[in-house]
């Protein structure tokens, strides 16, 4: 146990509280645990003054600092041939028998539905395919104003779905698509 000084000038004259500690003149009146003092150096700088009137800085981080060249404890274990090495032991298994039916064949509801997922697999392969390969047209700005002075932001909506862009503006929608077709 130790006393607690508060190291900046500014509290060199404190007497008050600080948490359940109380200080006179910016020194702690009793002594103070070491969990204690360190808590009151993460928030201040302070020093630890000792019994014996040695005194040294406080804080967590100075604890750190202090146990940088300390060597961690390593415990020594002898290791048996038992600890390193399982021998196998014979496990006896009753037999398990099964009480499931005999596979039977399909029925025609499960080949209709087999054909229609693989109809539906087929058919977005082709959508997927038609998207990739078909050449996208580049629209001009005055070209995407037009279509929406005609047809509103719905048209423009197609167009952006086709790039990959969505708004809820028209102006921002065609600077969108325009982007788009730049690549950027």
């Amino acid at each position: 146990m130790a006393k607690v000084r508060l190291k900046n000038p500014q509290w060199a004259n404190f007497s008050s509280y600080v948490g359940v500690t109380k200080f006179e003149k910016g020194v702690s009146v009793d002594h103070v645990s070491v969990r204690e003092a360190q808590l009151i150096g993460s928030i201040m700088a302070v020093e630890i003054i000792e019994d014996d009137g040695s005194i040294h800085n406080g804080g967590l981080a100075q604890l750190q600092v202090d146990g940088r060249g300390m060597q961690a404890p390593v415990e020594k274990k002898k290791l048996m041939a038992s600890d390193t090495f399982n021998t196998p032991e014979e496990i006896e298994v009753p037999d398990v028998v099964f009480n499931a039916k005999e596979p039977t064949a399909p029925s025609e509801e499960d080949k209709v539905s087999e054909d229609l997922e693989k109809m539906v697999e087929d058919h977005e392969a082709q959508m997927q395919a038609e998207k990739v390969s078909a050449p996208q047209r580049l629209y001009e700005r005055d070209e995407l104003e037009a279509i929406a002075d005609e047809n509103g932001i719905t048209s423009l909506r197609e167009i952006g779905e086709n790039l990959g862009v969505k708004s809820n503006s028209i102006e921002t929608l065609i600077h969108k698509i325009l982007k788009a077709q730049r690549g950027k």
